[in-house]
């Protein structure tokens, strides 16, 4: 058989080998990387092997010259290819060194391949020739697979760009949020304040000094008259603290649902700013969690308090339905517009800002239909069962192989009262891929009860807890289970105040300037160990 693979009277083409050199000729034909031979002086192939016909699917009559294989495999032509075979000899004769390349070539199918070809000096044969042997590495695999490891390094730079920015951006909107918080509250009780000291107290001031002209009055008609006023006086200051107790929690919301709590919004704005409302409210959609009852109503009476102060108009729609898990509500004006775009640059006021960041933080959304001079339709899309109040367990999967899985995850609790910081929270952990969310609680006492379970890594706990004092519940944290990881969110980042929460045991106290880098970072490390000691 000839070193091409052909045998019979093919083997005419290639060399004579002898017998003497018959082992010499299985090494050549069976050597796993490309070879060709040819000589100096006319540049004929005298011989190839099975891996050069393999890979590039030339046989020996097919490239009878060294100057016919370049114009082919390097898709040359025929001059080109004869000045580069000239400038090879050259080197090579000058040198007598092995030179190397790395050349790409084309296979006889048109496929390319990638070789580092290595030439040998011409070495002496016995009619006077000289011989060179030209043998092939054929590197496409590597290339191939560095240019994959390179894509995949460029994809995981542009994910750890998109989360850095996602980050970044989650830690200006809860600073935002946390900023429009506090302005609605500091409005709240200015608009309080007004209240008790221009109607309650000046009433309550009346009301006595009508009491005090009573003082020594012997007139019994004038007594009566003037028990009588003060009375009156008195019934005004109770109906205005009975409205001021309605507008901040109405009973009617937790007593009969949004639909009713929305009707009584409606006349009240009816009566108070006179603007008539349009309402188109389904029986189906009453949420059944107190939270989301709560936050949809003083969503809706924000945005109205927008359109009596902005719009510019007397009537105004609310609607309200639901359906395939989530409820729909959209507030239309035909007033004055605005442009949705100052939301996103800061501008439009808190009360967009903070409804669309809450929603957000509760699996929803808000989208803005509004245009300057054209109204504005506000719609308020909200999931009916992934928010949940009070305390929320996770169940364990049953299969084995999620068993297995979640037995090497960190396992965190988060416990707060405030709703809307439960939810970013949950956001948090649910990026860490290596950490499961076991428990989300509302008090301490549900947090303890769910760590009896043991097994917890970490435990997120807000500040503001009622009803316990947080300190020595964070102690109380840290001497029942050295290994928990406890984690406290502050609003301030008061130094005094971080400083006892580590004096008491906290592991780490986090600002909510801090929060969503610092949460990610730490549940991060903490399920890497986590799943490092499983393994």
């Amino acid at each position: 058989m000839s070193p091409d693979g052909r045998s019979g009277n093919e083997n005419a083409e290639g060399l004579v080998w002898s017998d003497c050199e018959s082992q010499l000729h299985q090494i050549f034909a069976n050597a796993p990387i490309p070879i060709l031979l040819w000589t100096a002086a006319d540049g004929k192939i005298q011989a190839i092997n099975k891996a050069f016909t393999r890979i590039t699917g030339y046989r020996l009559e097919d490239i009878p010259t060294k100057q016919a294989w370049m114009s082919m495999a390097l898709e040359l032509d025929e001059e080109a290819a004869l000045a580069l075979l000239r400038d090879e000899l050259k080197q090579l004769t000058a040198s007598q060194e092995i030179a190397e390349q790395e050349i790409t070539v084309r296979t006889r199918d048109g496929k390319y391949r990638n070789w580092i070809l290595r030439c040998t000096p011409p070495l002496p044969l016995h009619d006077g020739q000289q011989l060179i042997a030209s043998m092939a590495l054929d590197i496409t695999a590597q290339l191939q697979t560095q240019e994959c490891i390179r894509r995949h390094g460029e994809e995981m730079e542009r994910r750890v760009a998109r989360r850095t920015e996602d980050l970044a951006r989650q830690s200006q909107q809860l600073r935002l949020l946390a900023a429009a918080l506090t302005e609605t509250e500091q409005r709240e009780r200015r608009r309080m304040a007004h209240i008790i000291h221009d109607d309650l107290q000046q009433l309550l001031a009346a009301a006595k000094m009508s009491i005090a002209r009573l003082r020594g009055q012997r007139d019994a008609e004038k007594l009566v008259s003037g028990i009588r006023e003060a009375g009156r006086i008195l019934d005004e200051a109770m109906q205005v603290a009975q409205n001021l107790s309605k507008q901040l929690r109405p009973p009617v919301l937790y007593e009969r649902g949004l639909k009713a709590a929305l009707e009584w919004l409606a006349e009240a704005f009816s009566k108070q700013y006179d603007l008539q409302l349009v309402l188109n409210l389904r029986e189906e959609a009453e949420p059944e969690q107190d939270h989301l009852k709560a936050f949809l109503f003083e969503a809706v009476r924000e945005l109205l308090f927008n359109i009596v102060k902005y719009a510019d108009v007397s009537q105004a729609e609310v609607v309200l339905e639901g359906g395939a898990g989530q409820l729909h509500v959209c507030v239309t004006d035909t007033g004055r517009g605005f442009d949705p775009a100052q939301i996103d640059q800061g501008g439009g006021g808190f009360g967009l800002f903070s409804i669309r960041e809450r929603l957000t933080a509760l699996g929803g959304k808000m989208v803005l239909d509004a245009q300057v001079g054209r109204g504005a339709r506000i719609h308020l899309y909200v999931p009916t069962t992934s928010a949940q109040s009070g305390l929320d367990v996770k169940k364990e999967p049953v299969g084995s192989e999620d068993a297995a899985k979640l037995h090497k995850e960190a396992k965190v609790v988060i416990v707060s009262a405030r709703p809307l910081l439960r939810h970013l929270l949950e956001r948090f952990v649910a990026e860490v891929t290596c950490c499961q969310l076991i428990c989300v609680c509302t008090t301490a006492e549900q947090a303890l009860g769910c760590l009896r379970e043991g097994g917890h890594a970490a435990i997120l706990i807000d500040e503001q807890l009622s009803g316990v004092d947080i300190f020595d519940f964070v102690g109380t944290l840290s001497l029942r289970n050295m290994r928990l990881y406890t984690i406290v969110l502050v609003g301030d980042g008061d130094p005094e105040q971080m400083r006892r929460f580590k004096q008491v045991g906290a592991s780490e106290v986090i600002s909510f300037d801090d929060a969503p880098e610092r949460i990610v970072e730490t549940l991060t490390r903490l399920g890497q160990e986590v799943s490092d000691a499983e393994q």
